[in-house]
């Protein structure tokens, strides 16, 4: 569907990776994928949060530290959250169980917003 929608073929392959592991992840906890709740998409968060970096040693990033980038979690979480707005459309959940942040008009840009899972950092 996402190659229908015009998505370049390196980000369909990108999307299907994550979705990949996503399930896999799900199948190592017993977790059933259709009725996943928000506690288990924050372990899968957790998850991703302690897993080593993929280039490790050769990573010579000053601030890099152990696990993934941020934008590497927005992106796995947006993958996960995309494909639960898919099940709702075909009717088989009633929600979606991944936050995502929310704009209220009413408050303007002071006012307290729902947030999404993991924070967004932007490097200065």
């Amino acid at each position: 569907m996402q190659a229908d929608l015009g998505r370049a073929p390196n980000t369909v392959d990108a999307y299907r990776r994550v979705l990949q592991d996503y399930l896999v992840f799900c199948s190592r906890h017993a977790i059933i994928v259709e009725t996943a709740r928000r506690e288990d998409i924050a372990r899968y968060v957790r998850d991703l949060s302690l897993r080593p970096n993929p280039r490790g040693q050769a990573s010579r990033v000053l601030d890099s530290g152990g696990g993934l980038a941020n934008a590497t979690l927005q992106q796995r979480v947006t993958v996960v959250r995309l494909f639960y707005d898919y099940l709702m459309e075909e009717g088989h959940r009633q929600n979606n169980p991944v936050g995502k942040g929310r704009y209220t008009p009413s408050q303007g840009f002071s006012g307290i917003r729902e947030r999404g899972l993991i924070p967004r950092y932007q490097k200065l």
